[in-house]
């Protein structure tokens, strides 16, 4: 395979013991393939249904799990015969969000959703100018394969984009709880942004990172 676009790789476990599972969402349609340690090839995982291609994929509780274009979150099963469950549908009637987020918070699986708005008076040579305007949360219950909605993280921060993670910001006090930093993994254009959202005052605050055409890094480094 001399040419295959890699989207995000996510690993089961450290490295350097030689005993993990990368699992990758990839290609042009975003399929998820999978390699174990010492694999010379990476195995695509098929569907039971209609492709909408993935948006992230997380490992949890010795699972891995992913959510597709639909916000549909499934089961990756690796076994002799890799295949996908579906657990649960998208807990939203009408999702017009521009980015899907899986983060595991204290053992819980979120699923975050990102909103962006287009405006149509600011173009940056033939792309239309846009800007995050909020996220909604909702968290799954992996027995009951119920949804339930995030109203606070609490004492959390949220990172969110290429690698997506939580912080407690009581153990880490430089950053403000309840709140997600996002980085601008949407290549719709140069028009990019980097930035903060607080779900107690449902508003946005930019991030300074350069003039406009300037591409922040979709991943953020943990401290």
């Amino acid at each position: 395979m001399s040419a295959f676009y890699l989207e995000k790789v996510i690993l089961s476990g450290n490295p350097t013991n030689n005993n993990y599972i990368a699992m990758a969402i990839c290609g042009d349609v975003r399929n998820l393939a999978f390699s174990r340690s010492g694999d010379k090839k990476w195995t695509l995982i098929k569907e039971n249904g209609e492709h909408t291609a993935f948006e992230d994929v997380i490992y949890l509780k010795d699972q891995f799990y992913v959510v597709d274009g639909a916000a549909r979150v499934l089961l990756c099963n690796i076994d002799d015969h890799p295949s996908m469950e579906l657990l649960a549908d998208s807990p939203l009637r009408e999702d017009t969000s521009d980015g899907k987020y899986l983060v595991d918070v204290g053992g819980k699986l979120k699923l975050v959703f990102c909103q962006r708005d287009l405006d149509e008076n600011v173009k940056v040579g033939l792309y239309t100018s846009y800007k995050t305007s909020g996220f909604k949360i909702y968290s799954l219950d992996l027995k009951t394969k119920k949804w339930s909605k995030s109203k606070s993280l609490g004492d959390y921060a949220l990172f969110v984009g290429r690698n997506s993670f939580p912080i407690s910001t009581s153990e880490i006090t430089s950053y403000k709880r309840d709140c997600i930093y996002f980085t601008d993994d949407y290549y719709a254009g140069p028009c990019h942004e980097i930035g903060i959202y607080s779900l107690k005052d449902r508003c946005v605050k930019s991030l300074p990172f350069g003039e406009v055409s300037t591409f922040p890094g979709p991943v953020w480094v943990a401290p």
